[in-house]
């Protein structure tokens, strides 16, 4: 019992290490991804400052679908790093409730070995029981025939001194 718990204690361990390291990763994934969206910006920035001093209108229609573009690729990486976050959280409930249910599954394991073990007991103490009184029904039943065959003894030996006293009487 105690191996278990000590193992059941390294299982968690490990498993808290493994979403801290988890964890760890996502949040250094997302500073890289926002340092990666910060320059980009500023790319989109300084991009547009050079070219907003053309005023040709050929340019500003090549600036308007850049800076659609730009926003479109943004969003859609918004939404990738959402999704990827939402599947994640979706994946440690996930594993939590699997931890949880083997835990439980152990805790009625453990559960049906002691009532198993209990009754064992119970049934052992009742066939020590049932031997004790067979014994004391055997041992009763003997110093009843033993006292039957003493009075019988008795009997014949009173008998036979009868007969022993009525031939000397005789002789």
């Amino acid at each position: 019992m105690y191996e278990t718990m000590s193992i059941r204690e390294l299982e968690k361990k490990k498993a808290s290490e493994k979403a801290k390291t988890e964890r760890e990763t996502e949040i250094k994934d997302n500073i890289e991804m926002g340092k990666y969206l910060d320059q980009k910006e500023n790319e989109k920035n300084n991009f547009f400052e050079s070219r907003r001093r053309i005023p040709n209108d050929k340019t500003k229609k090549l600036l308007e679908d850049c800076l659609i573009k730009i926003e479109n690729n943004t969003k859609n990486e918004l939404n990738k790093i959402r999704m990827i976050e939402l599947e994640n959280i979706r994946r440690e409930k996930q594993e939590d409730e699997m931890r949880k249910s083997k835990y439980r599954q152990d805790q009625k394991n453990m559960k049906e070995f002691y009532d198993m073990q209990v009754e064992s007991k119970r049934r052992n103490i009742e066939y020590e029981k049932n031997l004790d009184n067979n014994q004391a029904r055997i041992w009763k039943e003997d110093i009843i025939r033993s006292t039957d065959q003493a009075k019988e003894e008795n009997e014949k030996v009173f008998m036979f001194a009868n007969f022993l006293d009525k031939i000397y009487e005789f002789i």
